[in-house]
């Protein structure tokens, strides 16, 4: 070969090896980028969490007929009328809800284990409660199969 020839078999090899390159330095570049946008949404998801334990929180410390409506139910559920049993189940509601948002959250790996720890604890809490266990019976149907498995579990490990 002379000088000023131009070997093609050399330069498709080159080529191959810098497309090889390229694609090994996308496909990096895509996996920050699906790392960077999971972190994302799952701190959108842990603030959406947040906002929901406030609301829950605000419920019950804005009012004093709610807060006493909600613990009523959970320890005497017959004290109270049927209109009061309504709201008070309203509240377990959102309660459990929020408990439920929690579970998936660490179940994405989104909760601190220390944080779902103490979420855990509530659970169990609520649990041992006849009027958490009657509202269970009649409602834990409509909740996750997998939340309502864990839930049914910390009811049957309190009683």
């Amino acid at each position: 070969m002379r000088y000023g020839d131009i070997n093609w078999d050399a330069v498709g090899s080159i080529s191959e090896a810098l497309g090889a390159i390229g694609v090994i330095v996308t496909l990096i570049y895509l996996i920050r980028q699906i790392k960077q946008n999971t972190s994302a949404t799952r701190s959108a998801a842990a603030a959406a969490y947040s906002q929901a334990s406030m609301t829950l929180s605000k419920t019950l410390s804005d009012s004093v007929e709610a807060n006493s409506h909600f613990y009523t139910y959970l320890d005497n559920p017959d004290q109270l009328t049927p209109e009061e049993r309504k709201r008070a189940q309203a509240i377990v509601s959102l309660y459990i809800h929020t408990m439920e948002q929690a579970y998936d959250l660490y179940c994405e790996g989104a909760l601190t284990e220390r944080k779902w720890q103490s979420r855990y604890k509530q659970i169990i809490w609520i649990a041992q409660r006849p009027g958490f266990v009657e509202y269970w019976q009649e409602y834990g149907e409509v909740y996750a199969d997998d939340f309502s498995n864990y839930v049914k579990r910390a009811i049957e490990e309190t009683h």
